[in-house]
């Protein structure tokens, strides 16, 4: 009887120190993703200007252009 309240005892344990470990794991990659996106936040409300390539294609004419999207809210495009 002594052996088998042991054996709980140990595995009891384990699962505990277990789930301690994954609770840890999980908070520290919260943290991280936390400042990841304040980060991310930060810099697009930094930029001023953005601009991209495109292609365009309507029935079978191709257009080729780019744009710049100025805050706020303004967009130019050349075709």
């Amino acid at each position: 009887m002594w052996e088998k309240g042991k054996f709980y005892r140990s595995i009891l344990k384990k699962t505990y120190f277990f789930f301690k470990v994954i609770f840890i794991y999980i908070s520290l990659i919260n943290i991280s993703f936390a400042n990841l996106e304040k980060n991310l936040i930060n810099k697009l409300t930094a930029t001023k200007t953005l601009s991209f390539d495109f292609k365009q294609k309507i029935d079978e004419k191709e257009e080729i252009g780019n744009c710049f999207l100025k805050y706020p809210l303004l967009i130019k495009c050349n075709y």
